[in-house]
């Protein structure tokens, strides 16, 4: 069904990261970030991202640390 001139589709991609365990302890923060950063961008080259895509984010050690959402959703201007 085709949408109406004024609805607009809102996109969001959401990345979070709690970084209140040991994985991210003092020198291993930065370095972490960025593992897990690109560890999602290298899942996400390999993937089909639609609306309602929900992955949790593991930190090095195997602790859950975050989540990774799209969401799509229409609204009229």
């Amino acid at each position: 069904m085709p949408r109406d001139a004024d609805t607009i589709t809102k996109r969001e991609f959401w990345l979070r990261i709690e970084c209140d365990n040991a994985a991210f302890d003092d020198d291993d923060l930065c370095t972490e970030i960025a593992r897990i950063l690109r560890a999602r961008a290298d899942c996400l080259d390999d993937s089909q991202i639609i609306p309602g895509y929900h992955r949790r984010v593991f930190d090095i050690n195997g602790n859950a640390c975050g989540t990774v959402e799209f969401t799509a959703s229409d609204y009229r201007r």
